[in-house]
């Protein structure tokens, strides 16, 4: 499949992924249970991340990513804002969001999108600690079918959301 701009219309699903085995490979061998603890925690963090993106034609975004912090609550976070791509090479993307989130000042981010032969999913690398750096953080996404959308978007309005 040929990707191109237009490839990142619409709706997509993503989690937290980090490689697991390089991650067990560093905390085997750690002695100070106070610092395995914490390494285990800002892992387990990470891996709980869930994203919803939405990119629209128009240029207009809306992403909501959740974390589950180590008490079993439920962090999110909802950004608005526009998005463009500003280069293009292969299977890959790198594009331009200009974000409004909670505090409501607007902020310039570039992320690569790294797409499967598929077309259907993507990857894309995220800054994080520098503790977790080393496990290839991303987010893994997942194209949600235009129709899945619809569905849900009638289920909120039936509701009243």
């Amino acid at each position: 499949m040929r990707i191109t701009a237009t490839s990142l219309n619409g709706y997509w699903a993503g989690v937290g992924y980090l490689d697991e085995q390089k991650l067990e490979a560093k905390l085997k061998p750690l002695t100070d249970e106070t610092q395995k603890k914490q390494l285990q925690e800002k892992a387990n963090l990470f891996l709980s991340m869930v994203a919803v993106m939405g990119l629209q034609p128009t240029g207009q975004m809306v992403s909501e990513i959740e974390v589950t912090d180590a008490t079993g609550k439920p962090i999110r976070e909802v950004v608005q804002g526009t998005w463009k791509v500003v280069e293009q090479k292969d299977n890959r993307l790198l594009v331009e969001f200009l974000e409004q989130g909670s505090d409501k000042s607007p902020t310039t981010v570039r992320k690569v999108f790294q797409f499967y032969e598929d077309g259907w999913n993507m990857a894309s690398p995220v800054e994080t600690s520098a503790e977790l750096a080393e496990f290839h953080p991303l987010i893994i996404y997942a194209r949600v079918p235009a129709a899945a959308m619809a569905e849900r978007a009638q289920r909120r309005r039936s509701r009243g959301d």
